[in-house]
């Protein structure tokens, strides 16, 4: 056996890397025999028939998993009297259980004072130390049967990962405890040589690092990192637990920042140190869920924040001073989302590599000395980005090496070259270039760098303002070098050459739709118009760029 697919690890700054460090939420042996008075207060009283809470319990988190009339989720336990605890079931100190982890928002465990039946176990690795266990023995017939400790084995150990050392007899290694009968604990793997005794071990505790998390995750685990204090580390954090493609039914391998009470987005934050050629993090196998994590390269050469393998979301993570990629994508279907990439140093190439068919939206890519995003191979979509102040001659918003990637409804503004650099070669591109706001670049507002590309719809419905050398460059023939095979050349009717700046302030970064005429004014509604093949009725009129204006009148449904 492994540890459990269903296994959450916690992460922090605070934590010992001899700990246990985990808990698995899924198990299905957790004993059902807990019960509560006041349930519905803040401060919950809690019975447990099979097992006497103890001193030790402090400071640990009851999960309850289900039960008659319980609010499923994780509770800290605040004192312990003659085997009975009290928890702290405030607003917002409660992290509710169900497929996500949430803040709570109403107080109380349950919808009853007294509920019953309670389903759960002790969550002891949501602390920074664990406890620590002495005496340990292995059962003389099963080599998976943890037969005595010190303090003694119970019911809330369930679910629960001890770390053991090597030595008298044991196995140095993580073990998952699977079942608890009496005062022996049913483990996921063997022990080491049956009959053993004297051994030691930690009872949760969260782990201190990514790098020891990167040793320890298997497939489905899911990881949640804290922020207090950060992390540095000299080392890249590889991990190489096989991730799973997006499925409704099996669990996301996934990791997961917060600040203080899981599910709070706030950031964890990684400081590369000390080597050149580092990668704050490292996954080598496809599908995985990252969320709330900031990695700062601290301007080391050739360092990159992320590098992310085939069919990974992203979502709210943050790189700054990288000296080769903000995030690097390897493989295709890469989903990046909300993200920001900013300080990059003038040896790296781009902020975001997008590789093959990544996606990238509704991201900040900003202040860097290299291209906002690279895009070297085959398709994808940069789509709602804000692409700005990414400085030196040959740095562009966006620079394609290709002839597929579609750019769509982008700000690409104040950049050191151009706003978008196609440099594909030998064929007409055959990607869309739409509603993009593209303004004050120090080269051109769009460079394809190929002389002989027809104008086309798929790339007309831009706005430009204020590009240096021009707004489009050889986009626009109309049969000298492509002939036209017996039509009329296309000819541009949505684009948009604006006479003013148009945004609010974008000296400052605010990139709102200002109402100048020639300006913002002339960019509402003006976006190439999407029509739909049978049908005359449905026809969009979005503004151009990535940020949409606000009407200002208000109609209320009930005064319609």
């Amino acid at each position: 056996m492994a540890l459990s697919a269903s296994t959450t690890w916690e992460v922090r700054s605070t934590g010992v890397s001899t700990n246990g460090g985990g808990f698995d939420v899924g198990n299905a042996n957790f004993d059902n025999t807990i019960t509560a008075t006041g349930a519905t207060g803040t401060a919950p009283v809690i019975t447990w028939t099979n097992y006497t809470f103890v001193a030790t319990d402090v400071g640990s988190l009851l999960f309850i998993l289900s039960g008659t009339n319980w609010i499923p989720g994780f509770y800290p336990i605040v004192s312990v009297t003659n085997g009975t605890a009290t928890l702290n079931a405030a607003i917002g100190a409660v992290q509710l259980y169900g497929g996500a982890t949430l803040l709570n928002t109403v107080a109380g465990c349950a919808t009853t004072a007294s509920p019953t039946a309670g389903k759960g176990a002790i969550d002891y690795s949501q602390q920074n130390t664990g406890v620590s266990l002495i005496s340990l023995s292995i059962d003389g017939t099963t080599n998976t049967t943890l037969a005595g400790s010190t303090p003694t084995i119970g019911k809330a150990w369930v679910g629960n990962i001890i770390n053991i050392p090597a030595g008298s007899g044991f196995t140095g290694q993580r073990v998952q405890v699977s079942s608890v009968t009496g005062t022996t604990a049913t483990v996921d793997k063997s022990l080491g040589t049956l009959s053993s005794t004297g051994g030691t071990g930690v009872l949760g505790g969260a782990l201190d690092g990514l790098g020891t998390l990167s040793s320890v995750m298997v497939a489905n685990n899911k990881a949640f990192i804290q922020t207090s204090g950060g992390y540095s580390s000299a080392t890249t954090a590889t991990f190489n637990a096989a991730g799973v493609d997006q499925s409704p039914t099996t669990p996301v391998t996934t990791l997961i920042g917060y600040t203080n009470i899981r599910g709070d987005s706030g950031m964890a934050v990684l400081t590369l140190s000390t080597n050149s050629g580092l990668t704050g993090l490292i996954f080598t196998n496809r599908g995985w869920r990252i969320r709330n994590i900031t990695v700062n390269c601290n301007g080391l050469t050739t360092s990159t924040g992320f590098t992310l393998p085939q069919y990974t979301d992203m979502y709210n993570c943050k790189v700054m001073n990288f000296g080769t990629y903000g995030i690097n994508c390897t493989n295709t279907n890469i989903l990046i989302t909300k993200c920001e990439i900013t300080g990059g140093i003038s040896t790296a190439t781009g902020g975001i590599n997008s590789g093959s068919s990544a996606f990238v939206r509704y991201c900040y890519i900003h202040n860097n000395a290299c291209n906002g995003i690279y895009s070297p191979t085959k398709d994808g979509l940069i789509t709602k980005n804000l692409i700005a102040y990414n400085t030196g001659a040959t740095s562009d918003g966006i620079s394609i090496n290709n002839t597929l990637a579609n750019v769509t409804d982008n700000i690409i503004c104040n950049n050191g070259r151009s706003g978008i650099h196609i440099f594909a070669g030998g064929a007409q591109y055959l990607g869309i270039i739409l509603n993009n706001l593209i303004a004050n670049n120090a080269s051109y507002g769009i460079d394809l760098n190929q002389n002989g590309f027809n104008a086309l719809p798929l790339y007309d419905g831009n706005a430009y303002f204020n590009n240096t050398l021009g707004n489009r460059h050889y986009m626009d023939d109309i049969g000298t070098i492509c002939p036209v095979n017996g039509i009329a050349p296309y000819v541009n009717t949505h684009d948009v050459v604006l006479t003013a700046d148009p945004f609010i302030d974008v000296t400052n970064g605010d990139f709102r739709l200002n109402s100048n005429v020639g300006g913002g004014a002339a960019c509402r509604g003006a976006g190439a118009p999407t029509t739909w093949p049978g049908n005359t009725l449905t026809v969009s009129a979005p503004d151009i760029g990535a940020v949409q204006h606000a009407d200002t009148t208000v109609v209320s449904y009930w005064a319609k």
